[in-house]
């Protein structure tokens, strides 16, 4: 009986050291969640007090002469094949996304910008997957349950974390060729387009919820990116704009390169341009409206005064690229304490 009694206790002594040791990592592994989620929920806040000009890296040299097509394939590497880049984007379920022709940017040398054919995917399933400038934030409960329960959740992030160690081989991704270094990057040329009317207001436009990338943020007046086609024109950055401002505004305007910059919110070239028209906004609204992508891309359109725009990308959900567009030249100290303006009474109806 002695010796059932002590053999007993032994039992139950590791059952409750069993037991001590799931509570303990249950309660660690609820704290991560928590932790993850109420510092993703409170990344806008943290990153509005982020001057714009610290969002992007930007290039030294726009003056490009030559564009030049790169002919070695096997240059850009995605590590993921056609299977895997489905589960990767079945998240993506009910957006707009097809598997589009688009053009890399390789590297930039002695004034000559050298390009490669990629696929859309390529960029979703690659720099957007590094650093997702779009994603579902998830509540504790949620996030611990898709970990456990949710098969698909787990073999993503299995993948996710795959291309997080193969460009950790690099080091710290801090210039623009940093990142055009990295052959596990799709690194898509994308526009950025800002409009100017005779009133020297800015066209700013709430984006459609159907967009895959910053669906439901605001942004400068069109936004795009470079097509395998735009590379046959004689300027192929500046045709790329003028399509983009014509399909989602139905408008000609006549647009300059101001800046290339790499945003560091998705990891992605892009080409910044502005341009002018000799009218006002207000007038034009039926024929912006009409244009061809128009209710894909925009819901609602926005003529803001100039000294007004610092308030209202201060106040708004803009992307990092729109911020530094509109506001680059602002510092630190004026960045932060810039009053919040509405922009509901710019509104174009």
């Amino acid at each position: 009986m002695w010796a059932m009694g002590l053999y007993l206790c032994e039992i139950l002594k590791d059952l409750l050291t069993n037991l001590i040791k799931v509570t303990i990592t249950g309660g660690v592994l609820w704290g991560v969640v928590l932790l993850n989620y109420y510092l993703k929920r409170n990344q806008l806040f943290i990153c509005k007090g982020i001057k714009p000009s610290n969002r992007v890296f930007r290039c030294m040299n726009i003056a490009f002469e030559e564009i030049r097509i790169e002919e070695d394939e096997k240059k850009f590497k995605n590590i993921f094949d056609e299977k895997e880049k489905k589960q990767l984007l079945a998240h993506s379920a009910g957006k707009k996304i097809f598997d589009g022709d688009m053009v890399r940017l390789s590297k930039v040398n002695n004034n000559i910008c050298f390009v490669q054919k990629i696929k859309y995917f390529d960029f979703l399933t690659t720099n957007l997957i590094f650093k997702p400038a779009s994603s579902k934030l998830l509540s504790p409960k949620d996030a611990l349950w898709h970990m456990i329960f949710d098969e698909e959740f787990r073999v993503r992030n299995k993948l996710e974390n795959r291309l997080k160690s193969k460009v950790a081989w690099y080091g710290k991704l801090k210039s623009f060729d940093a990142i055009l270094n990295v052959d596990e990057f799709a690194n898509a040329i994308a526009t950025s387009v800002v409009l100017r009317d005779n009133q020297d207001r800015i066209l700013i436009v709430k984006r459609s919820n159907k967009n895959a990338i910053s669906s439901g943020d605001f942004a400068v007046s069109a936004t795009g990116s470079l097509k395998i086609e735009d590379l046959e024109k004689e300027n192929p950055f500046i045709c790329a704009g003028l399509r983009e401002v014509k399909e989602e505004l139905n408008l000609d305007v006549p647009l300059k390169i101001t800046d290339i910059i790499i945003v560091k919110q998705k990891y992605q070239p892009v080409i910044l341009m502005e341009g002018k028209i000799e009218q006002n906004f207000s007038e034009l609204v039926e024929t912006i409206k009409k244009a061809i992508d128009y209710n894909n891309e925009n819901t609602k359109i926005y003529a803001v005064p100039c000294k007004e725009i610092r308030g209202i990308a201060r106040k708004y959900k803009f992307t990092d690229t729109s911020i530094y567009q509109l506001a680059g030249t602002c510092n630190a100290l004026s960045w932060f304490f810039t009053k919040k303006r509405n922009i509901h009474k710019y509104e174009l109806k």
